[in-house]
């Protein structure tokens, strides 16, 4: 199967082990040519419906920030930096929309500091749960978003959603076509390849259990099709009709516990520990971090 980032053909095993998921054996391989880890073969139809069933997202979560520079467990980077992003670089009143908005929670935040704010989500069935919980704001499907040339949009974003792209490229393209002229791409997201301690750490903890058990073989839900670092994500950015605004990474605990209170059993309070460590020397070197946010306006 041909990389979903570059289209090229060769490929490598990655370290990353193959999982059990819906009766099939997905594996991680690495592009030879970008260097980005996917998984093959890509998930189907009935495997997408196992992996996000309608009450995936839990319904709406009406919560508003008292602070909203306080970074929420899941979330890459705070709403608070979101809006900042969006307001240095568009003036004005923006239509916003949230492409993969999940629980509405970030669109309902927005609303309260003022944005227009949008949905899209994957299940339908949850569309029609937002579009009754939420009648102020216009939720679609993604066919019925993409496929619907007079709506568009001053600002899009997607958090927690590129990684999950089976075609992320066609997407993006088609994304940034539903931008306005002027209008801003913003994506946040893991750069789970990109250098850091708690990545290595993962990375021999994987590489030592092959060895101790041949053949080993996961049993997670494979929800993430691609792996990236800073370096394939940027050039990823440079095939678009986008003008790159910002590009910065960051360190969170994510895969590992947030802390060690939340950490159950000695392993959980050694990857607290490693994610502490790992936090602590990524402040200390440039580009290193297992998140990234990115803006680009439409040329």
């Amino acid at each position: 199967m041909p990389c979903p980032y570059c289209n090229h053909s060769g490929s490598s095993k990655s370290y990353l082990p193959s999982t059990g998921f819906n009766d099939k054996i997905f594996r991680y391989v690495k592009c030879d040519n970008c260097e980005v880890v996917y998984i093959t073969p890509l998930p189907e139809q009935s495997d997408y419906y196992k992996m996000y069933p309608p009450d995936y997202q839990q319904g709406v979560d009406r919560t508003i920030l008292p602070d909203p520079y306080k970074k929420l467990s899941g979330l890459r980077f705070s709403y608070g930096v979101q809006f900042d992003l969006i307001k240095k670089h568009f003036k004005g009143s923006p239509r916003m929309l949230d492409y993969g908005c999940g629980n509405a929670n970030f669109l309902l935040n927005a609303s309260a500091h003022g944005f227009t704010c949008d949905g899209v989500e994957f299940n339908q069935e949850h569309v029609d749960i937002l579009k009754k919980e939420i009648p102020t704001s216009k939720f679609y499907t993604i066919n019925e978003f993409l496929n619907s040339p007079q709506v568009t949009y001053d600002i899009i974003r997607l958090s927690n959603v590129l990684e999950h792209l089976d075609t992320p490229v066609e997407t993006i393209r088609a994304i940034v076509g539903k931008l306005n002229p002027g209008g801003l791409l913003l994506i946040e997201g893991p750069i789970e390849m990109n250098t850091n301690l708690a990545m290595l750490s993962r990375k021999l903890y994987f590489k030592l259990k092959n060895i101790s058990k041949g053949g080993y073989i996961a049993d997670h839900t494979p929800t993430h099709i691609t792996f990236t670092n800073s370096t394939n994500q940027l050039r990823f950015f440079s095939q678009f009709e986008l003008l790159p605004l910002e590009f910065k990474t960051q360190e969170s605990p994510w895969p590992y516990p947030n802390s060690f209170s939340s950490a159950s059993g000695v392993g959980g309070k050694v990857k607290a520990l490693i994610a502490k460590i790992s936090i602590f020397v990524s402040s200390s070197f440039t580009g290193w971090g297992n998140t990234f946010i990115y803006v680009g306006r439409k040329k």
